[in-house]
């Protein structure tokens, strides 16, 4: 159309912050996307890309001569109009073209008012001539209105030949109604005085006004619910609270392995491992559970590294102490001052088992929690997700391959741990059977029941069998001393098993029933008959505590020989053992409590003489009682 407008401006981009980078990063972006714009206008009009950039920068409409003068348009238009023809009452082309000219010279009128109002100066550039208006009746019959601007009011109208040619002879006074709907009142004179828009489309356009009102009142409040949704969202977002760093929780130090070196007089212990979480400095106070022994760090050691003051989460590391305390790999050390981790033999679990065999209840299996190893079973479940399916199962006795299933685990001894939603690092654990890590699980809760698996198999026990009608005050009175279980215990290669035998003989020499039977340190270090090391010797210490029991009540003294016995298996062998009598006697370095054990001798000793250090506390200790 002529007085079409074209506009080509430069990219812009909506409300924006940042910092100085975001600015720099952005204001490139737009520059990019300014010169593709100004290559493709360039492409296509001829024009250079740098001409273009002027254009878009002019921000300016322009009509549309100038568009086709730059290139953006092929040719301009005279006229572009659609109007409503009832064509049925079109029977000659005359009548064609004249309702052509109507609607070119109302439109060309339309279009000229629009072109004035956004440039005044066209008013006096352009003339636009209207003329041979032919409107059609509601009957059929056809009027000449002579008007120059399109509007019809005012305007003088004529008759029409059967040519659809004006005549001169006006239309007679009266009110007409057009084929649209609309109605022309005429006076006498033959002018129009008035035009009335027809009711019809006057109320259906008010109806489709009030319809859009009604649609955008639903989408502002649509877009209002958005909003406040979209805002209570972003409040919630802005209340969680932010996890803290890692070095900043409670220390959490698993001991992988305890290192001594004694060349050059070097008496120092160090205890390596990760520290998983935490941050630990020299001279701070730790603890180490679940064995409770505390210490100072005194230095923190590395491997050609600088001397170090602090050691965090992340870090390979040693520790020395200022005392020298004995613990085993499996601890964790932690602040004194701190929340320490939770100690016990018993927790609420979530595990994912893949392992082919079902997880079944009363079974050892081997649980490993950071550097902790021991053996648990599953003593209940709570409830099973088939996580192939996501169905929930009930009633189920067993954990399926690919089960999610809420149980309670016990351990054969405590372990240190923490909840998964404190510390993760020490919330998580795998199980593993048959040398094949067959579940994954988290801690959800500890559960402080002082009962134990132990516990269980002596009540069993002590209500399943039948016992002797021979009091074990008969036999100890008969026999000159009371029944007893003498446990040499110590490391490996401390000469335990000469020591036992030598005391087996001097007490069969002085007429005591007594028995030795010891657990070779081939089959605690080879795992021979099992699936795992740590489950074959909790299954051996379990046996022995229930042979021994066999052998003290009938009155013997049994003598046994375990190398690297910890106190927790110790105290298994003696709940096994109860009521009866159990004599510690550890051979070579005491890692034991103060007064845990009842005699200590050096590491190698005459065995001859250590049976003699040993007999006579332990006889004194069997003493029958009197009467």
């Amino acid at each position: 159309k002529p007085n079409a407008q074209f506009l080509a401006h430069l990219p812009s981009i909506g409300n924006f912050s940042g910092n100085s980078d975001e600015f720099e990063q952005a204001s490139e972006y737009m520059q990019d996307i300014r010169n593709r714009i100004a290559g493709i206008y360039a492409k296509h009009t001829g024009n250079t890309v740098e001409s273009m950039i002027q254009l878009m920068r002019l921000d300016k409409p322009v009509f549309a001569d100038v568009a086709k003068e730059k290139g953006f348009a092929t040719y301009v238009a005279e006229f572009k109009a659609v109007a409503k023809f009832n064509i049925n009452n079109m029977s000659e082309t005359k009548q064609d073209v004249s309702k052509l000219d109507a609607l070119i010279t109302s439109m060309n009128g339309q279009l000229t008012k629009i072109a004035n109002f956004l440039d005044p100066k066209n008013e006096a550039e352009e003339v636009v001539e209207v003329s041979n208006v032919t409107v059609t009746l509601a009957d059929g019959m056809q009027i000449f209105v002579e008007t120059e601007d399109g509007e019809f009011e005012g305007k003088a109208v004529f008759m029409v030949d059967e040519e659809g040619n004006r005549t001169e002879t006006p239309v007679e006074a009266g009110t007409y109604q057009l084929e649209d709907g609309r109605s022309l009142t005429v006076n006498a004179e033959g002018v129009i005085e008035s035009v009335q828009e027809a009711p019809e489309a006057q109320d259906e356009e008010l109806e489709n006004l009030k319809a859009e009102n009604e649609a955008l009142k639903a989408e502002n409040e649509s877009m209002k619910a958005a909003a406040a949704e979209a805002t209570a969202s972003i409040e919630a977002l802005d209340e969680f609270a932010k996890a803290v760093p890692n070095y900043a929780r409670d220390l959490r130090f698993p001991i992988q392995d305890i290192y001594k070196f004694t060349a050059e007089g070097d008496d120092r212990r160090i205890v390596a491992g990760r520290v998983e979480s935490g941050t630990v400095r020299v001279g701070d106070k730790v603890t180490f559970l679940p064995s409770k022994k505390s210490s100072r760090i005194t230095a923190i050691e590395g491997f050609n590294v600088a001397k170090q003051k602090e050691a965090f989460a992340g870090q390979s590391v040693g520790f020395s102490l200022k005392t020298q305390i004995y613990i085993r790999p499996g601890d964790i050390m932690c602040k004194t001052d701190e929340r320490n981790p939770y100690v016990a033999s018993q927790f609420r679990a979530n595990i994912f088992w893949m392992g082919k065999r079902p997880f079944v209840k009363d079974k050892n299996y081997k649980l490993k929690l950071v550097t902790q190893q021991v053996p648990a079973v599953l003593c209940d479940i709570i409830h099973i997700l088939d996580a192939s399916e996501l169905s929930s199962i009930k009633n189920k006795s067993q954990v399926d391959r690919h089960d999610v299933v809420e149980c309670v685990l016990k351990t054969l001894k405590p372990v240190a741990f923490d909840g998964i939603n404190q510390i993760p690092e020490t919330g998580r654990f795998v199980i593993v059977d048959n040398y094949e890590i067959v579940g994954g699980g988290i801690i959800l809760e500890p559960i402080f029941d002082e009962e134990i698996i132990v516990t269980n198999r002596v009540r069993t026990k002590n209500f399943s069998w039948k016992r002797s009608d021979i009091t074990p005050g008969k036999r100890s009175e008969q026999y000159q001393h009371k029944s007893a279980l003498v446990v040499m215990a110590g490391g490996f290669k401390m000469g335990k098993i000469n020591i036992a035998r030598a005391l087996e003989r001097k007490l069969f020499h002085m007429g005591k029933f007594t028995y030795f039977l010891g657990i070779p340190n081939e089959v605690l270090l080879g795992g021979v008959g099992s699936n795992d090391r740590i489950l074959e010797k909790a299954r051996h210490i379990q046996n022995l505590g229930e042979m021994a029991y066999l052998f003290s009540d009938a009155g013997l003294i049994l003598i046994t020989s375990i190398s690297n016995i910890d106190q927790y298996e110790i105290d298994t062998l003696k709940a096994l053992n109860s009521p009866n009598k159990t004599f510690i006697v550890n051979v070579g370095e005491n890692t034991f409590p103060d007064d845990y054990v009842d005699l200590n001798l050096p590491s190698n000793d005459d065995p001859e003489e250590a049976a003699q250090k040993i007999a006579q506390p332990l006889l004194r200790a069997l003493q029958p009682d009197s009467e």
